[in-house]
């Protein structure tokens, strides 16, 4: 019976119909379904590739006329409309991990790597040192930031910072402080900022950890607000002389030693003129050589202004080449101080130093100290120069007075003749009355 069935076929004209019909009606549904919801996924990509175009037409209108610090807000607040709308637009079936159709996450974007901050190997908190930062402004302290509990802390405008600084001169991610961990040593971090960051009225190079010490002052931009790091007064550095101060007191122990050592060599010239000439207390008032002003100075021993000195007494070359040298010295320093004055006025408006004048005004200060130094160095070389020229003259003053005082005790002559110099042949004619008498014979 089933084979027969099976011969004459009637046994697969009999059978249920195959699945393959239910799949494919199943597959058409889903394709339908999935139809449906790429046509939305591409409306809402639609909607997020217009709102990403508004936001960068907004920020970059906002970039043609504005300041550095204006346009990161512009840029910032493109950002956050952008993601507001991005999160209020989310695709059938994805979640919030998944990418949708046009390839954007759902997700808030990644901050730029210079709005986060890797900490370093070494880093770790500084345990029970009691490191706070106290707030001045207009000389006034308005608060006390405690910094004892974390490794480090970050400084910025952005709200997720650690210690949030709000004027606009600021950047997102503007500074950090980092400790070291087991000695809590304090640094203090630059992070690409804007303005800048000062430590001690002095900006700090971007990227490069600077140490930070108790009593240290920092400032954030261009915000008036003072930051004074307090701690431990044992681990203040011990207070010394700055560097200029060290040279003007280094300059004035040479310039002592200098006096006492010309003073003594004075003093023994003069011993050797008196000794040579033999003249006593009599020539006691004598200035051997050297008169007035002059003497006055080098027995004292005191320096003597070479600008005054060259109107009166002359340069040798050497000196004069040193002369002007100085005086281009002093012609830099006046052109670069002039310029550093102008940027520093602008430091005040409204809008700050740009990125260009804030380093044109830190280059500017670097080569008036370099200036300066060399300056000193040259006033001091030439001084020294017209010292050894007074003293060379003196010598030979004194030189010439010995001599002088040697012809007045020790004439040439005769032990006769009187101090008053040798007699004349008239002299001797007025006192012999022999030959007046012979002449009036020979009449």
């Amino acid at each position: 019976m089933d084979s027969s069935l099976c011969e004459s076929g009637q046994g697969v004209d009999t059978m249920p119909p195959p699945p393959a019909r239910v799949l494919s009606e199943d597959s058409t549904t889903a394709h339908n379904s999935k139809g449906k919801d790429s046509s939305s996924a591409k409306d809402l990509g639609s909607e997020r590739s217009k709102a990403l175009a508004a936001a960068a037409a907004a920020a970059a209108a906002a970039a043609a006329e504005a300041t550095p610090a204006q346009r990161e807000r512009a840029v910032a607040e493109s950002v956050t409309a952008y993601t507001a709308v991005v999160a209020t637009t989310t695709l059938p079936g994805d979640d919030s991990s998944t990418s949708n159709g046009s390839g954007l996450q759902n997700s808030a974007p990644t901050d730029p790597s210079h709005l986060s901050y890797e900490p370093p190997d070494w880093g770790g908190a500084p345990g029970n040192i009691p490191y706070s930062l106290e707030v001045l402004k207009n000389g006034q302290i308005t608060d006390i930031i405690d910094i004892t509990h974390q490794d480090h802390y970050t400084l910025g405008r952005a709200a997720n910072n650690h210690i949030v600084l709000e004027h606009p001169s600021i950047s997102r991610l503007h500074a950090v402080l980092q400790f070291e961990e087991g000695t809590g040593n304090m640094f203090l971090l630059d992070n690409t900022s804007t303005h800048g960051t000062f430590l001690n009225k002095r900006r700090l190079k971007p990227k490069v950890y600077a140490p930070l010490r108790v009593g240290d002052v920092v400032k954030f931009g261009q915000s008036t607000r003072l930051y004074t790091v307090q701690g431990p007064a044992e681990l203040m550095p011990e207070e010394g002389p700055s560097r200029q101060e060290r040279q003007q007191m280094a300059a004035l122990a040479a310039q002592a030693e200098r006096r006492e050592k010309e003073a003594q060599v004075a003093k023994a010239q003069m011993a050797r003129a008196l000794a040579k000439s033999g003249v006593g207390s009599a020539s006691a008032g004598a200035s051997w050589g050297l008169l007035g002003e002059d003497a006055e100075q080098e027995a004292e021993g005191q320096p003597v202004d070479w600008r005054e000195y060259a109107e009166t007494k002359g340069l040798t070359e050497k000196q004069r080449k040193i002369a002007d040298r100085i005086r281009k010295y002093e012609w830099k320093l006046k052109n670069l101080q002039a310029e550093a004055d102008r940027i520093r006025a602008k430091e005040n408006g409204a809008e700050g130093l740009t990125v260009g004048q804030a380093t044109q005004l830190a280059r500017n200060e670097q080569a008036i100290e370099r200036l300066q130094e060399e300056l000193e160095d040259a006033e001091e070389m030439i001084q020294d120069s017209v010292q050894a020229s007074l003293r060379d003259k003196a010598r030979a003053a004194d030189g010439a007075s010995a001599d002088r005082g040697r012809k007045r005790a020790h004439p040439g002559g005769s032990g006769g003749e009187e101090e008053s110099g040798p007699s004349t042949d008239e002299d001797d004619d007025f006192y012999d009355r022999t030959r007046r008498a012979g002449r009036r014979r020979r009449r």
